[in-house]
């Protein structure tokens, strides 16, 4: 199967894509062609294999504890969206402010002692 040409050069097969990257010259030059001369990255398949992720090595999900899985990109708009919902503990505030806004939380503390005084004035 052929892919799309990319930047003017002529479409490729997938194994000519890999071929080309596996005997790319240093220099750039003789680019997929092994030339007398040529200083060529030759790497093998299993040290190419290790550069890469395998899928199964993938978590697309916020509770993975396994070491050496990395986390799925998707994962990033999940973690705003948490860290979005979270109140700022910048913005706590452990006493009533005189012009109260909305941006900054009571602690819960502060919400329990000020309901004990309305409740014992009631009593």
């Amino acid at each position: 199967m052929a892919d799309s040409a990319i930047n003017g050069h002529d479409p490729v097969t997938t194994w000519d894509w890999a071929r080309n990257f596996l005997t790319q010259a240093a220099s750039g030059a003789e680019s997929g062609v092994i030339g007398a001369g040529a200083k060529h990255r030759w790497m093998s398949l299993d040290a190419l294999r290790a550069l890469l992720v395998e899928i199964e090595n993938i978590a697309n999900n916020l509770t993975t504890t396994i070491p050496g899985k990395v986390l799925d990109a998707r994962q990033g708009k999940a973690l705003s969206d948490a860290i979005a919902l979270r109140e700022l503990l910048a913005n706590k505030v452990s006493a009533f402010q005189s012009e109260p806004d909305d941006t900054h939380y009571p602690t819960e503390k502060l919400v329990k002692d000020a309901l004990d005084l309305l409740t014992s004035r009631i009593d």
